[in-house]
This record gives C-alpha cells, sequence and structure tokens, in this order.
C-alpha cells in the first residue's frame, strides 16, 4: 500500500512560505518548492495552467477549501492581497486563451478574456500578442518538423 503523503494546512504553508528564502506553492495540501525568489513584490503575475494545477491557479481547488466559512485558502485571494500586484495573467495550455485580471480603481478586480490580438498589461506597459505566445518557435525559425 502506497505511504501517503502528509497534508499541510494553509496557515502551515504560509508560515514555511514567509519564513523561507525561497517561493512555495500550497497545492492539494502539499507545499512545493518553486524556483525564483520570495513572492512579496510583483507587478503582474503569469501562470501557465495544466490539468494539474488548474483549479488551484484558479482557486477553485476544493482541498484547499475551509470546511466552512470565508475562502481563505485560494491562490488568487492570496495574490490578491499583494498590494503590488496589477495583473494576474491565467494562459491556457489547451486553446488560444489569455485570462486577465487587472486591479480595479477601487480594490476590486477587472476580468478580461483575449481570444485573439493583444492582452494587454499597462500597468507594466506591455501588450503581447496572443498568436505570438502560441507560435511553434521551430516553425517560426524554418526549423520545424518536415511534413511527411
Amino acid at each position: 500500500m502506497a505511504q501517503r503523503s502528509p497534508s499541510f494546512t494553509y496557515a502551515e504553508y504560509r508560515a514555511v512560505d514567509d519564513a523561507s528564502d525561497l517561493k512555495h506553492e500550497y497545492v492539494n495540501g502539499q507545499i512545493v518548492a518553486m524556483s525564483g525568489g520570495p513572492l512579496t513584490n510583483p507587478t503582474a503575475l503569469v501562470e501557465v495552467l495544466s490539468k494539474t494545477t488548474e483549479q488551484s491557479d484558479r482557486g477553485e481547488n476544493a482541498a484547499c477549501q475551509p470546511k466552512a466559512g470565508p475562502r481563505e485558502h485560494e491562490k488568487f485571494a492570496h495574490y490578491q492581497r499583494l498590494p503590488s500586484l496589477q495583473h494576474y495573467v491565467l494562459v491556457s495550455q489547451t486553446e488560444r486563451r489569455a485570462e486577465v485580471f487587472t486591479r480595479g480603481a477601487g480594490h476590486g478586480w477587472e476580468y478580461h478574456a483575449v481570444e485573439a490580438g493583444l492582452v494587454k498589461l499597462p500597468a507594466i506597459g506591455v501588450s503581447l500578442d496572443l498568436e505570438a505566445l502560441y507560435a511553434d518557435p521551430l516553425v517560426a525559425r524554418g526549423l520545424g518538423v518536415p511534413e511527411v
């Protein structure tokens, strides 16, 4: 029988992450070390969605939710508490689509789905061409696999 990994509470995750020089992620009750430094002052965060992380990235992971009370265990809810964060971008792996959450004038967030054209991130002065995000770099350089 497979041995089950210990499950951590969101508070335990925060304590570990706050005390560490490394950045961590809370996934299905597990504390996972990530590359990069501490997440304290980002202006924009971009998450590339995958089957295993999409619910967590969206804040929909039931394993991260308390049994009752406010939904404070969501990843995006955590990011929203970072005063410097202006854009949270979710990029799909399965379709040409980027979802942009931009901090509004008050404390709310504006949502915009982009399926063609530009992904605009005005807080950092960047516009990304959605088609370029999904372009095959080998084909763009003429190195693509020839058709048979």
